[in-house]
């Protein structure tokens, strides 16, 4: 799966501003949206299969971290 990254300063006011144009019916789909208001893309990525473990160890990390972080916050 590639990973594409926004030209957009602001993608997610972007992508909710796509979503109101689609369900106000500026535009017929969310996609045609996208196709008409979307800002390009900086770069993309392609995540090297050979990898997939290394992938998997960090994302296992990223994941455990992120548990931590909402145990510490629950304790405040």
């Amino acid at each position: 799966m590639e990973i594409h990254v926004s030209a957009a300063q602001q993608a997610g006011a972007l992508g909710a501003a796509m979503c109101a144009a689609a369900a106000s019916g500026i535009y017929p789909t969310i996609q045609e949206a996208q196709k008409r208001m979307s800002a390009g893309y900086t770069s993309v990525y392609t995540p090297n299969p050979a990898r997939t473990a290394q992938y998997k160890a960090l994302y296992a990390q990223y994941l455990a971290f992120g548990h931590c972080e909402e145990q510490a916050r629950g304790r405040r």
